[in-house]
């Protein structure tokens, strides 16, 4: 389960700046793939901060309870 937590926070970021690398490919290459390469490092060192600093499963709980306060 941990690591579906993980994978979730990876992707993210990753996901995000892939459309927008996707935008910028065909006029600008190298842009887009080093965009790509710096998005995947911010989105394992964001998982990883997240898993030492707060641990996933209270992170996902703390999300989940914000979640349910605000809804109707």
């Amino acid at each position: 389960m941990k690591v579906i937590y993980w994978l979730q926070i990876f992707v993210a970021p990753v996901i995000f700046c892939g459309i927008i690398a996707l935008f910028i490919y065909s006029t600008h290459k190298f842009l887009s793939i080093s965009l790509l390469i710096l998005e995947i490092a911010i989105g394992v060192f964001l998982a990883e901060f997240i898993r030492r600093e707060y641990g996933l499963d209270k992170f996902f709980q703390a999300l989940q309870q914000r979640t349910r306060q605000f809804s109707c």
